[in-house]
């Protein structure tokens, strides 16, 4: 056996458990060393970025590839894995050096946000039918002042909240008996709107129905425990789904619904995920730098 691996218990020595939990525990000791070596390294890479705006990508990926150049590693899973930690550790250091531009970073991905006219403010467009009188009660609680709008159609709720006549719109987005309600999707992303909350709402045979409530964009929030964030991917590609989802693991982040429909102009994957607080800003500035092909739909609670 190799010198290198002289501490590790070989079969038959010893019982097969305390053989496994001494191993384990070798390779922890070795991987605390390698990791104070790698945040050290990357230390040195980020000390002269400035801290009140964020690197271009293409310099963010220049850092990563310095700290990745002297990999030994065969090009495997379990490479690929330290690649995607690696770039993720990337990220949270840059968050930690550059503290004050989360509310940047949210605006850049999500939009700036307009505040409503007096005139829209509060103001609640939806097609009026039981399941939506419903979705009301448990969406707009929040909301001061809050007035129903009814319409005929749903084209015309987000004609209405896009146009800024309205404050928000109610719109079902999935669906027990039909999935994911491809249409109203295409139209969140026509008219560019924002989910800001989500509910479910019951119907026949046990079934139910998830009910958006839309808006034309989003204040800068800060990250709260049990609140989601939408994102769309396109082109559809199984492995940049994979990769997002890999990242959005390592972030403690867990996948909550995941589905595809055809878009406005491609085949669309709309990924939901339920994030942790803690990890969400170098979430996002990794969606911000590396993931020119998603797009931020939403980012609520779920009433």
């Amino acid at each position: 056996m190799n010198g290198d691996f002289l501490a590790y218990v070989g079969h038959g020595v010893q019982d097969p458990v305390s053989s496994v939990q001494q191993n384990l525990a070798e390779l922890d000791t070795r991987q605390q060393s390698l990791y104070r070596a790698r945040a050290f390294w990357l230390g040195e890479l980020l000390a002269d970025q400035a801290r009140d705006t964020l690197p271009l990508a293409d310099d963010l990926q220049e850092l990563l590839e310095q700290l990745t150049a002297n990999s030994s590693l065969a090009y495997d899973s379990y490479a690929a894995a330290l690649q995607y930690a690696d770039l993720l550790a990337l990220c949270r250091e840059m968050t930690a050096h550059c503290p004050t531009l989360y509310e940047s970073v949210f605006a850049d991905l999500f939009g700036t946000y307009q505040s409503p006219s007096p005139e829209a403010q509060g103001r609640v467009a939806y097609v009026e039918n039981s399941y939506t009188e419903q979705a009301f009660m448990e969406l707009t609680g929040f909301i001061k002042n809050r007035r129903v709008a009814y319409f005929h159609g749903f084209e015309d709720v987000c004609q209405e909240v896009h146009s800024g006549l309205c404050e928000y719109g109610i719109l079902p987005v999935e669906s027990t008996a039909d999935g994911t309600m491809a249409g109203l999707l295409r139209l969140i992303e026509l008219y560019d709107l924002r989910i800001c909350a989500l509910c479910y709402v019951p119907t026949p045979q046990s079934g139910r129905t998830a009910f958006a409530l839309v808006r034309a964009s989003l204040p800068i929030q800060q990250p709260l425990q049990q609140y989601c964030i939408d994102l769309l991917l396109s082109p559809a590609l199984p492995t940049n789904a994979g990769t997002l989802i890999t990242v959005a693991t390592l972030c403690s982040h867990t996948l909550l619904h995941a589905s595809t429909y055809t878009g406005q102009d491609t085949e669309q994957f709309r990924l939901r995920f339920a994030i942790e607080p803690s990890t969400l800003y170098p979430f996002l500035l990794y969606l911000l730098l590396f993931c020119a092909d998603v797009t931020p739909i939403g980012f609520y609670p779920v009433k």
